[in-house]
């Protein structure tokens, strides 16, 4: 299914095997996630790892993204801001974008050490 809306196109990938994920999102722009709440955001730590910025509302953990490069949480309720980040990055010389790329993917191995990190304590003190 292809939706247009001015100049961008959404698509709608299906059910995808997990093996699947970060080959498919390497391959988007950009991963939207406009959700009403999350107490981690998995499918954002994956689009990270897969070197794709995301445009998420501000009800995740993931806070900040715009300093960080790798992308931006905003508030639900507001139409024009989503709109205006949209433009933002799809208005990115290719440079910029890479480098938000590059900063999404490292970010993603920030989070990826630190919960390897838990794991293994986790196994030292059981």
């Amino acid at each position: 299914d292809l939706i247009q809306l001015n100049k961008l196109a959404v698509t709608y990938c299906g059910i995808l095997e997990i093996s699947e994920l970060t080959d498919k999102l390497s391959q988007f722009h950009l991963f939207v996630s406009p959700t009403l709440g999350e107490n981690f955001g998995h499918s954002i730590l994956e689009s990270l790892n897969a070197s794709t910025p995301v445009l998420i509302s501000d009800k995740t953990p993931w806070r900040n993204l715009e300093e960080e490069s790798i992308g931006f949480d905003l508030p639900l309720n507001n139409k024009e801001v989503w709109l205006e980040k949209l433009n933002l990055i799809f208005s990115m010389s290719n440079e910029v974008y890479q480098l938000w790329r590059k900063g999404a993917w490292q970010r993603a191995q920030t989070q990826l050490n630190q919960i390897e990190l838990k794991e293994k304590y986790i196994q030292l003190f059981s």
